[in-house]
């Protein structure tokens, strides 16, 4: 009766040790998952000039304006509520420069505290974003004083895009959040 026993209390010890491992497993691949579905709704893809520019259509009937500047090409609209400056470097280096001093700018004021609201930054490789949901504090920084922000600055290889109003407003910051659900971009 013994050595029955013994061999019963293995096989449970044995069963239950294996349950805590697929479950400490199953737990793990959900974990995984989660992560890899959520580094996927923060990753900002490139949009080719062409592709941004059948974006506009849609999205502004046409109502935007396009610009050469020295080292980019740059796509405007301003609907009232949404602003979307579009910037495509011909040099990934001078899109990472453009994006690094805006990164750097807002960094800076979110370590002062000149900011007050939510924010979100990412810069991994060739892309990376600020996002923003708040209002300035300090007259010369990259948040202007007593202004309201939401939207943010988004970085792709070539690409520099900025989506953003200054009105603290529901439907306004609906235009936004439209935009960016559309774009596949990071939200505030």
């Amino acid at each position: 009766m013994r050595i029955f026993t013994k061999v019963v209390s293995m096989i449970l010890i044995a069963s239950i040790s294996l349950g805590m491992v697929a479950c400490s497993d199953s737990g793990s691949k959900k974990k995984d998952k989660k992560d890899r579905e959520k580094k996927e709704k923060t990753k900002v893809e490139e949009w080719s000039i062409d592709d941004f520019e059948d974006f506009l259509d849609d999205y502004t009937d046409g109502d935007y304006f396009d610009r050469d500047y020295d080292n980019c090409y740059g796509l405007l609209s301003d609907s009232g509520d949404v602003v979307i400056n579009y910037r495509w470097y011909d040099d990934e280096d001078d899109a990472e420069d453009y994006f690094d001093v805006a990164y750097s700018g807002f960094e800076e004021d979110f370590d002062d505290d000149l900011f007050d609201g939510k924010h979100d930054m990412k810069r991994s490789g060739s892309q990376g974003y600020v996002v923003l949901a708040g209002e300035g504090e300090d007259d010369g920084s990259w948040i202007y004083e007593d202004q309201y922000f939401y939207g943010g600055v988004y970085y792709a290889d070539h690409m520099v895009v900025t989506i953003i109003t200054t009105r603290d407003k529901d439907k306004a910051r609906e235009h936004v959040d439209e935009v960016l659900k559309e774009l596949n971009f990071p939200r505030p």
